[in-house]
């Protein structure tokens, strides 16, 4: 059953991730991101539009290229008639995911969208992905966020797919929009966005620090690292422990602050943040 987390936003939980696709409708409709390519679960998007009047969809706008938001994209612009809408930069990669599907629409940063009565404003957010989008529904002050921030768990970064600095800018550039709430790709609707946006800052910045203090104390691979920070954790996160780690180095080498060399990572420079800087990020 769809939940009216907003006027006009129907949250429609699917998977079993905790996903939730919007349901966003002004005089036309879109769908924000559409699940994994389980026709179960599109046919229950479907009936949910369907309960709403079966109002024009405008478009299927897809966050990101995973395929617990893209997958479900081909099957819904289906049955809706809605265009498949996303970043250029992850269109050849949703298309290559998912065969058959079709971006057909490719979208600005800060392109608007008129949906009649509700304008939705589309923003660039990389760093889970270099082609992550946010939309701003302006008249509410609510922003859906795909996996940039999260009502469950912590945003992940794969260093071949997205990048920790980019991911951080653009948390700091969505601290300047006005925002009521926050409607994640994952969980619950976040009723105090500035405070999760600053908490996603946060946090990233503190396992920065955590790397350059283990580096400056003779932890100089990348599995001694890890087993510094993650003592303990569950056997199938393990994986994509390893992956933040490379990707915070990355971004650490790409500053001149470390030179990585294979699996091993050498400290260049003192890369604690300056107290100012801190203060600035928080």
């Amino acid at each position: 059953m769809g939940i009216h987390v907003a006027p006009r936003v129907l949250g429609i939980p699917v998977g079993d991730l905790d996903n939730v696709v919007y349901l966003v409708a002004g005089d036309r409709a879109v769908f924000i991101d559409a699940g994994y390519d389980v026709q179960a679960d599109v046919d229950s998007l479907v009936r949910q539009w369907g309960d709403a009047g079966r109002p024009q969809v405008e478009a299927i706008v897809v966050t990101h290229r995973h395929p617990d938001h893209a997958g479900g994209a081909r099957l819904l612009a289906d049955a809706t008639g809605g265009v498949v809408t996303a970043a250029a930069a992850e269109k050849p990669h949703i298309e290559e995911a998912f065969p058959g599907a079709v971006v057909g629409r490719t979208i600005e940063d800060r392109e608007l969208m008129d949906l009649g009565g509700v304008m939705l404003e589309f923003v660039h957010t990389p760093g889970h992905t270099m082609g992550s989008v946010c939309v701003y529904y302006r008249e509410e002050r609510v922003l859906f966020t795909g996996d940039t921030v999260l009502g469950t768990g912590t945003t992940t970064i794969n260093p071949e797919q997205g990048s920790v600095g980019a991911y951080v800018e653009s948390l700091r550039m969505l601290l300047d929009f006005d925002l009521r709430l926050i409607c994640p790709g994952h969980g619950a609707v976040i009723d105090e966005p500035q405070a999760k946006i600053r908490e996603a800052i946060d946090r990233r910045l503190s396992r920065e620090r955590d790397i350059v203090r283990l580096l400056s104390n003779g932890h100089h691979t990348s599995e001694q690292l890890f087993a510094a920070l993650y003592a303990g954790i569950d056997p199938s996160l393990r994986e994509v422990a390893r992956r933040q780690i490379r990707s915070h180095l990355v971004k650490l080498e790409s500053e001149g602050r470390v030179t990585i060399r294979g699996e091993e990572a050498k400290l260049e420079t003192e890369a604690f943040p300056s107290q100012s800087a801190s203060r600035e990020a928080r």
